[in-house]
């Protein structure tokens, strides 16, 4: 639900429930969201156009509230759920994801017993961490959880696929749009969309620079934003993947990407090689996803 939040630019109610509408209709029966995207209008209008439908499914967050707000004292967190539960129009979620916690949050020994009783609450039915990336989580109590959500896409593959049993959520496979083939070295973004802080300058060059060199190696067989979501959806370390929609046709994109089936063998090979390679961008590491 974030690209329909606003963050990414203006975005209209009426807008939003086609999307939500024909997602439903495709057999999309999953939305993740989160309390701060939009300041809360990306739950409130999930909410809205859902009904309390018990059909779907909501995985939302907490730690990171509307505002610019970030509070993990548990208090914060509890309180947190239930706003997002009144913009849901439900009494319960499938999922909650503690939301990119770092340094303002340590208290990870309690952790285990703050999600056991949203359990028995009946408000959540599993638990989870959305990692802030490449943040280390090695103290994190592992068992306490059951998704673990990360960026996972063809500029930035998480490492922590290798260290933890737990269910991976794959987000940002577009890596915010960076790979949705679109960006040139020269774009500029709408004022309200959070990537104009960071996306510009030589950050946005050198990401161009590695998604030409992804393009190369397809040879026009895919464009970019397909080989991007292929990479995801059909990887075996992945569990779910977490597709960003805007606009009605990405749906059919997703759809015809799912029927078209995975990746050449070989291309994954290419790929994953000049990711080891960081695209021989070895003075700009500094600039990557």
């Amino acid at each position: 639900m974030w690209p329909l939040s606003g963050d990414f630019g203006p975005v209209s109610l009426g807008e939003i429930e086609k999307i939500i509408k024909k997602a439903i209709d495709h057999g999309f029966a999953e939305f993740d969201v989160a309390p701060n995207y939009g300041n809360g209008f990306a739950e409130m209008a999930l909410g809205q156009v859902l009904a309390g439908d018990r059909n779907v499914q909501i995985y939302t967050k907490f730690g990171n509230h509307p505002f610019g707000e970030k509070n993990f004292n548990f208090e914060a967190l509890e309180e947190s759920l239930e706003q997002s539960l009144i913009r849901l129009n439900r009494d319960s979620v499938k999922g909650i994801f503690l939301h990119n916690p770092r340094v303002e949050f340590d208290n990870y020994q309690k952790l285990p017993q703050l999600f056991s009783l949203l359990k028995e609450s009946g408000h959540v039915a599993e638990t989870g961490l959305s990692g802030a990336k490449g943040y280390d989580y090695s103290n994190y109590p592992w068992s306490s959880i059951d998704i673990y959500q990360q960026d996972f896409n063809l500029l930035h593959q998480s490492e922590i696929l290798q260290k933890h049993k737990s269910i991976f959520f794959a987000r940002s496979c577009l890596a915010s749009g960076i790979l949705s083939g679109k960006l040139t070295k020269n774009s500029v973004f709408h004022p309200q969309d959070h990537r104009s802080i960071w996306l510009k300058g030589d950050r946005l060059n050198s990401l161009v620079k590695r998604t030409e060199i992804i393009k190369k190696l397809t040879q026009g067989v895919h464009s970019l934003p397909s080989l991007a979501r292929k990479y995801v959806m059909f990887n075996n370390d992945v569990d779910a993947t977490i597709l960003g929609i805007s606009k009605p046709e990405h749906i059919d994109d997703i759809i015809q990407d799912q029927e078209s089936g995975p990746l050449e063998s070989e291309l994954i090979t290419l790929i994953k090689r000049q990711y080891d390679l960081d695209f021989g961008l070895d003075d700009e590491k500094h600039l990557s996803f």
